[in-house]
């Protein structure tokens, strides 16, 4: 599995379903259209943007930039984090974070 870090708030209010639409500066590789991928909540919070969460951010046209990644099917967990450290672009999750998130998928259905 292959996951994206995505700053705070943004990777929230994608688990939430507020938006559905992640830009990017480079399309997503040909392999993964249509493929499950991770989002990573990263540490580091956009200033100025988490403030208004979550009352303010409603989904709307998320899209901005050269591209737009659509993302549907979003499964959110409610669960504690789990620890995992990130990376810039797409990384492979370790084999045994894979696991802990296959199962919380498999719970959700």
């Amino acid at each position: 599995m292959l996951a994206l870090t995505l700053w705070q708030p943004w990777a929230t209010l994608i688990a939430l379903g507020h938006k559905d639409i992640e830009n990017r500066e480079w399309a997503p590789p040909q392999h993964l259209i249509g493929k499950r991928f991770a989002i990573h909540a990263g540490k580091t919070v956009e200033p100025g943007v988490a403030d208004d969460l979550p009352g303010t951010y409603r989904k709307y046209d998320w899209f901005q930039g050269k591209f737009g990644w659509h993302l549907d099917h979003v499964i959110g967990f409610n669960e504690a984090p789990i620890e995992c450290r990130g990376a810039q672009g797409l990384w492979p999750v370790p084999e045994e974070i894979e696991a802990m998130v296959l199962k919380l998928e498999g719970a959700r259905r």
